[in-house]
């Protein structure tokens, strides 16, 4: 049977008297099975009750797992199945396989959200979206509401083994840049794909009656964020 539990981690106060968030998250809802991998370590350890996920930590889900974390009193990314993220702190996330939804509202004081992948980075102030990472590290995003602003990354070329001993190291990280960095605006209810080379092969709008918008994994997390607002009412 699923378990679910509840982590929360400890706040600890500025100067000023507000709550200081960086590195600091909670993992409030969890099914199946997620592992922690703490920074510096090379080992994944199983989550438990109790168990503190700190800045540089990573989170694994198994199969037929997923996971709810909180970061800040606005920040949600939900963790797929077979899904890994790596937390640099509340508001820098690397999405390294797998896929996650976010739900982010603006707060005042915190310049928002970094999400990375291998091949984008992605900062958001107020939006909810949909990341997936595939193996190759091709990445799509999906925005519902709000608006993402993407950098695409340089595309790195590997440099010829039977040259590169011929060439000075500055010359060789010259020719490797074969792709300068793209800015993209990212709004509701559009996509973007792009392949692990840097390639975009598509970017426009998505209809929300598309076969993939039906899958349980969708369906479940429009009800999370609904349960969510309405608890707030």
């Amino acid at each position: 049977m699923m378990s679910v539990f509840a982590m929360f981690f400890i706040l600890a106060a500025s100067s000023g008297g507000e709550e200081n968030i960086s590195g600091l998250a909670a993992i409030n809802y969890l099914e199946g099975v997620a592992r922690v991998r703490k920074a510096g370590s090379e080992g994944w350890l199983k989550i438990g009750e109790s168990t503190i996920i700190s800045a540089g930590d990573s989170a694994m889900t198994l199969a037929d797992s997923r996971a709810e974390i909180k970061l800040a009193d606005s920040y949600i990314i939900r963790i797929g199945s077979s899904t890994i993220i790596g937390i640099a702190d509340t508001a820098d996330v690397t999405l390294t396989s797998g896929e996650i939804w976010t739900t982010i509202k603006q707060i005042d004081q915190f310049p928002g959200m970094r999400i990375e992948t291998s091949v984008l980075v992605a900062e958001i102030q107020e939006a909810i979206a949909r990341f997936s990472v595939g193996k190759d590290g091709s990445t799509e995003i999906k925005v519902y509401d709000g608006q993402i602003r993407l950098s695409i990354l340089p595309v790195v070329a590997e440099p010829d083994s039977a040259s590169s001993d011929s060439i000075s190291n500055e010359t060789a990280d010259m020719l490797e840049i074969t792709a300068p960095e793209k800015k993209i605006l990212l709004e509701t209810a559009q996509k973007i794909i792009v392949t692990s080379g840097g390639e975009i092969v598509f970017h426009g709008d998505f209809d929300h009656d598309d076969l993939d918008e039906n899958i349980h994994w969708v369906r479940w997390n429009k009800e999370r964020d609904q349960n969510e607002q309405d608890s707030k009412n």
